[in-house]
């Protein structure tokens, strides 16, 4: 058997330290390339917390020393978190491994309460040559040690980082004030930070990086204005900062950022549409991605904004008003515009005081479809984000979800409803019936039986909306009667269960196809109402965005949901209802 290749790779990600010994167990001449090979030797995730035994400690910090061992004097990449400091010897001695090695660091995620420092310190004046990442998260500390009690806590072990380019910190601490690091702040390039104040983002920017391309800042309060330092970067494309309690407009008036083209702004300053657009005038740049909270919405300002930046393809806002609503519809609608409108890809809502008009809504979609005949590239998704609490608001978001469906589809076709009062019949209470086992309904399976045979004669080349089949019920039925249990079909027919089955699933089969084209070819949207009903998206499948046949089947179907390109996430997954998210 031939020697295996030998990696290349400056680094190899194992997800599993078992990895390795499944590679020596092929051949002797496999596990000589094995543990020979240091490419294949690195360190997964670490979790230490109280829960773990002392053998498994003992374990992974053996396991450490082998991967340090084996490494030799490559760099190194891991990610370690401790979940409490209940067992603080087992932290700090795992911690303290990787401490030992700090001059080989490369991509650096440490995670767990505050105390952890204390290990961190020993790095105090020890160079880190190598160093190109950095991701802290300090939790609250669970005990008040002696440098928390320092109102300004002063971090130096990271001092001595010439390649350090980007940076995370996330911190809370209510027991003391604002932590000061000492890092080659003017050497970064990404900087992100989750904390009480702004005083982390002051000292970025009095540091002058000349090479910064992203910065992203949640800050808890600003009772102190962010820095008046004047500021320019030729680099700069992505700024966000959220404020949750209150912020000074003196942050943005010092900004200069001719390359910026995504920029999001949260805060409760009914100003902020006036520091985006004096930004935006002071820098010459032209945004393609905005994002947008004000307490309120003044439409001058948002069309001068617009009118300013001709390239946006992605826009956020809240709340907005009818004449908001009306400002985005494209001029060649028939609606005449005293501003340019840019041609959107992407557009999200926040609906903070009541759901938007449905019939501006679709005004809005219909005005933006791209067509043969049409120069627009097309809107791609509209997200609507319920920010109401759900159990107040589900009712109303509910119906005003269907209202908006009402004006964006035709009048839904008579079988289709058939088939959605089929199967709600299906799924009702039964009523007592003596002749019958399991004292069934009879009345149900004609019902079903009517059904089934009108759709076994639809002729779907005749039919001119497929959408009213999936929209009104003819698949969930479909789907229910092969997912059959005994709430359909009485335990004493299994036959007649079988044959309702086999009719449902080749009726599957011959729609399959049928359906799917006719969702790309869809001249509207389809509707992803996510659990909870507190996130709709209306997406436009198109070549870019074509998920694929069995992705588009399986959401026909109720499967899965289609990922929603602004939001990143599955909409099958609750969207967290706080006045405004929490992670940037």
């Amino acid at each position: 058997m031939a020697e295996p290749h030998r990696s290349t790779r400056e680094e190899v990600q194992v997800p599993d330290p078992r990895f390795l010994g499944q590679l020596c167990l092929v051949c002797r001449l496999w596990r000589v390339a094995a543990v020979g090979d240091p490419a294949l030797w690195t360190l997964p995730r670490i979790t230490v917390s109280s829960k773990m035994v002392p053998g498994a400690i003992q374990s992974l910090q053996e396991y450490i020393k082998l991967v340090v061992e084996r490494l030799g004097t490559r760099p190194l990449s891991f990610g370690f978190r401790a979940l409490d400091i209940i067992n603080s010897a087992a932290v700090h001695s795992t911690l303290a491994l990787l401490t030992q090695i700090g001059p080989r660091w490369r991509d650096a995620s440490i995670r767990g309460p505050a105390e952890i420092m204390e290990t961190l310190c020993t790095l105090n004046d020890t160079p880190l040559p190598y160093l190109r990442r950095l991701t802290l998260v300090l939790d609250n500390p669970h005990t008040r040690m002696d440098w928390i009690r320092k109102r300004d806590p002063h971090i130096p072990c990271f001092a001595i980082s010439p390649s350090l380019r980007h940076l995370e910190i996330h911190y809370s601490l209510l027991h003391c004030g604002s932590l000061t690091f000492d890092l080659p702040w003017a050497q970064l390039e990404s900087f992100r930070c989750v904390g009480v104040d702004g005083a982390l983002y002051d000292t970025l920017i009095e540091a002058q990086p000349k090479g910064l391309k992203s910065v992203a800042c949640l800050l808890d309060q600003a009772g102190v204005p962010l820095t008046s330092v004047p500021y320019s970067s030729p680099t700069l494309t992505c700024l966000r900062v959220r404020v949750k309690v209150g912020w000074g407009e003196v942050g943005f008036r010092n900004l200069t950022l001719p390359v910026l083209q995504e920029l999001e702004v949260v805060s409760r300053r009914n100003r902020v549409y006036h520091m985006v657009e004096s930004l935006i005038v002071r820098s010459g740049c032209s945004l393609r991605r905005l994002e947008m909270y004000p307490e309120s919405l003044w439409v001058g300002r948002l069309r001068n904004i617009l009118t300013l930046s001709p390239l946006l393809t992605d826009l956020s806002i809240t709340s907005p008003n009818e004449e908001i609503l009306g400002a985005l519809i494209l001029p060649n609608s028939g609606a005449a515009r005293g501003c340019t409108v840019p041609d959107l890809k992407r557009l999200t809502i926040h609906t903070a005081k009541g759901m938007p008009s449905p019939a501006l809504l679709a005004a809005i979609l219909r005005s933006r479809k791209k067509s043969s005949s049409s120069a627009t590239q097309g809107l791609e998704e509209l997200v609507l984000v319920n920010m109401f609490h759900l159990a107040v608001e589900k009712e109303t978001f509910e119906s005003a979800r269907q209202l908006y469906e009402d004006s964006l589809y035709a009048a839904s076709d008579p079988l289709a409803i058939k088939c959605k009062d089929t199967l709600e019949k299906l799924k009702g209470p039964q009523r007592f019936t003596p002749k019958w086992p399991g004292n069934y309904d009879p009345w149900r399976l004609v019902n079903l039986e009517g059904t089934l045979c009108a759709l076994e004669r639809l002729d779907l080349a005749a039919l001119a909306d497929l959408r009213v089949l999936s929209r009104n019920g003819a698949l969930d039925l479909i789907e229910f009667v092969i997912d059959d249990s005994e709430d359909i079909m009485p335990s004493g027919v299994p036959f007649a269960r079988l044959a309702f089955r086999e009719r449902a699933s080749a009726l599957r089969r011959s729609w399959r196809e049928a359906l799917i084209q006719a969702m790309r070819a869809d001249p509207y949207y389809w509707i992803h109402p996510a659990q909870g009903d507190n996130l709709v998206v209306l997406r436009h499948v198109s070549p870019q965005n074509d998920p694929g046949d069995d992705a588009i089947w399986d959401y026909l179907t109720g499967k899965r949901r289609l990922k929603s390109a602004t939001l990143d996430l599955e909409l099958g997954i609750p969207l967290m209802t706080a006045s405004r998210p929490t992670i940037i």
